[in-house]
């Protein structure tokens, strides 16, 4: 099923016991919760999915995921456009006490009904895959007015809080 239109709904249990795949572009406009983190919406999502079964009988879809974003950089403020990669390996499962039951090398897909939509499901991948704090490698911290940060140091020297009681303790 590779390069075919993205299915909106599907049996993942059926898809792993054919050995299913898909294999295409979406466009970036589609992850809608994503594109609230971002700067726009334009630009496509490279998507390779393969669904099987492994050798403990556990049904699975592996894949990777691989988009260009632009965010603001928390530092200058300005655009910082970003290489965005998820791979992940989901064990598809009923429900949470199968889920607490998967190897570690699985990330639970709880499906508790015969059909699943993919899209939020790669949405949330590439979601967790932002950048935290997204950053140039290499910009200048600016100020509210564009000017550079300058710090100035008070050349008085500090004054001592308890000069005050020390008088007091003098007048008596």
């Amino acid at each position: 099923m590779s390069n075919q239109a993205f299915p909106a709904k599907i049996n993942p249990r059926k898809w792993a016991e054919k050995g299913s795949s898909w294999t295409g572009d979406l466009p970036l406009s589609h992850f809608t919760r994503l594109v609230e983190s971002l700067q726009g919406s334009a630009g496509v999502v490279k998507v390779s999915m393969e669904f099987g079964v492994d050798e403990e009988r556990i049904r699975f879809v592996r894949g990777d995921l691989h988009t260009q974003v632009e965010m603001t950089c928390q530092r200058c403020l300005e655009s910082v456009k970003l290489a965005v990669e998820s791979d992940f390996s989901l064990g598809i499962v009923w429900h949470d006490e199968a889920a607490a039951n998967l190897p570690s090398h699985y990330d639970p897909l709880i499906v508790s009904d015969e059909f699943v939509e993919m899209l939020p499901v790669l949405e949330d991948e590439l979601i967790i895959s932002l950048p935290l704090v997204p950053l140039h490698e290499d910009c200048e911290v600016k100020t509210e007015y564009g000017e550079a940060v300058e710090e100035v140091l008070d050349e008085r020297p500090a004054s001592n809080p308890f000069d005050v009681l020390t008088q007091l303790k003098l007048k008596k």
